[in-house]
């Protein structure tokens, strides 16, 4: 294998695949796709536009007046002092762990995230990309020393 060919599959290598993989892309990816008003309508609340943001009865606490404001990515509630983003709502209002909360509203408005086999073959692409790059520096290292040692003995 010469030089020019581990360097191009290497590149392709980078090119295909994301080693930076982590469930933290799953929240942000779902944070990014799902607003917190489509949410909430769809659990069947009807915000009420009040300056510029919307409010809700709070579903966390026995509240009379609407309470519970929705910014932009947030919600607040002035009554009981609930707070937080989309997952950490569908979260608390139906009960669920955070992970919980994730897949339910990946599966409620159809967004697919990757499976644990998914995951699994993720992990491996990039442990076998983590030692094919550790194999081509160890290679690129060697073929410089044997380039500078044979560029000295044709010298002497």
């Amino acid at each position: 294998m010469n030089k020019n060919t581990i360097e191009k599959s290497m590149a392709n290598k980078k090119n295909k695949l994301n080693t930076n993989y982590t469930i933290n892309n799953n929240f942000k990816y779902i944070k990014s796709n799902v607003s917190l008003l489509q949410a909430i309508e769809l659990y069947g609340f009807d915000p009420v536009k009040k300056g510029t943001h919307y409010f809700i009865l709070c579903p966390f606490h026995a509240d009379k007046n609407p309470s519970l404001a929705i910014y932009e990515d947030v919600y607040h509630c002035y009554g009981c002092q609930a707070h937080g983003d989309v997952i950490d709502f569908v979260s608390r209002y139906f009960n669920l762990t955070l992970s919980e909360a994730l897949e339910k509203l990946a599966q409620d408005f159809g967004i697919d995230l990757p499976s644990r086999k998914q995951k699994k073959k993720f992990k491996r692409q990039a442990l076998k990309m983590q030692k094919d790059n550790k194999l081509y520096k160890e290679y690129i290292r060697k073929y410089k020393f044997y380039i500078l040692y044979y560029s000295l003995a044709i010298i002497s």
